[in-house]
């Protein structure tokens, strides 16, 4: 654990742990019908190659820019539940190549932000006529993959920096 938080930050290992305790208590939500898991199987592609890649984009992008989209975020974050801002369902879940997408933006903006990406996860999962049950059961199995994904990208990066650094 200790290696962990020296090298991913509390934030990342927290994520996680409580992602590993989800997945693998007694009482997990995939055992109770919480986790849609055909659903889960299309968006996770989608959320590992956004993760990747928010990663990446994070890593070229100024710290100031990077606070910038992290304060637009929470205000809107804020701004929704402060207006009790409910998506109707109106719809169905896209196809597969439509779940990689909206994975792919969940995965890249959870990256940037340092989330699970259930903020945003749940409305969608919501605004296609999923159970709120079910919508919070898939996005908690979601954010252990996107937390591993963003630990392993900005470790890489990371890394890929220092190098650069050391070799100046």
């Amino acid at each position: 654990m200790i290696f962990l938080l020296s090298y991913l930050g509390l934030g990342a290992c927290a994520r996680l742990l409580a992602g590993v305790h989800i997945v693998f208590q007694p009482a997990c939500p995939s055992r109770k019908g919480g986790i849609q898991l055909a659903d889960f199987s299309a968006d996770n592609a989608g959320d590992l190659a956004g993760t990747f890649l928010g990663t990446w984009v994070a890593a070229q992008l100024s710290t100031r820019f990077l606070k910038g989209f992290f304060i637009a975020f929470l205000y809107y974050v804020a701004f929704q539940m402060l207006m009790n801002a409910k998506p109707k369902s109106t719809r169905q879940l896209p196809a597969k190549a439509g779940m990689f997408g909206i994975g792919s933006l969940i995965g890249g903006v959870s990256s940037l932000v340092g989330i699970g990406g259930g903020s945003m996860s749940v409305p969608f999962m919501v605004w296609c006529n999923v159970s709120m049950h079910n919508a919070i059961g898939t996005s908690a199995a979601i954010g252990l993959p996107i937390a591993l994904a963003g630990a392993i990208g900005y470790m890489v990066n990371g890394l890929a920096a220092a190098q650069g650094i050391c070799q100046q």
